[in-house]
């Protein structure tokens, strides 16, 4: 599990703690049995996925900012979308305008996929870790509004660490589907600068 760059001492970008309880100084709780290497490793796994999927929402705000410029498209909406949930509704819907019709069921596949990880997205960006070792798995906590009004759920995942490095890995491969797909909806419809 040992990652290659660390060896066996950290690497002079990563400093030491003075926690008697953590073993890793980004450890996000004082938790005497996960490794400094558990820990890291998981961090990084987690830090992964965020990113990747901080990549593709902000490709997906630009395009939305950038075809609301276009009157064939300012028309589906009078405001920039905020919410992701409006943003998506709005890039459907230029898919279905002339000339991105021909990349509707690319987009919607796309996009299906995207909202598909909406539940790893939140546990990764907003959930509490807790971690016995290596072994039990990490648990994700995270509380949300309920479905009935006034209520709020505490969810609960659990992962081992090979589920995280293949959620790392399809995160970061959704991320690069989304680049080359903007790149080649921008050189079919030159877009606007910001």
């Amino acid at each position: 599990m040992r990652p290659p760059s660390w060896g066996n001492r950290p690497t002079s970008l990563l400093r030491g703690t003075n926690c008697l309880y953590a073993k890793s100084p980004y450890a996000p709780e004082c938790n005497p049995w996960p490794t400094r290497e558990e820990w890291e490793v998981l961090l990084l796994l987690r830090g992964t996925i965020v990113a990747a999927y901080g990549n593709v929402e902000t490709l997906l705000s630009e395009f939305s900012i950038k075809l609301s410029h276009y009157p064939e498209y300012y028309a589906l909406r009078q405001k920039y979308p905020h919410r992701m949930k409006s943003k998506l509704t709005f890039i459907r819907a230029a898919f279905e305008i002339d000339p991105l019709d021909k990349y509707k069921q690319l987009a919607n596949s796309f996009i299906e996929k995207f909202e598909s990880t909406s539940d790893l997205r939140h546990m990764m960006a907003h959930a509490r870790i807790e971690m016995a070792g290596r072994h039990t798995g990490i648990d994700f906590a995270s509380y949300q509004q309920s479905s009935s009004p006034g209520q709020i759920d505490l969810r609960r995942s659990r992962y081992s660490y090979s589920e995280l490095e293949l959620e790392a890995r399809r995160s970061v491969r959704l991320s690069r589907i989304a680049r080359l797909f903007y790149n080649r909806l921008t050189e079919v419809l030159p877009l606007p600068p910001m």
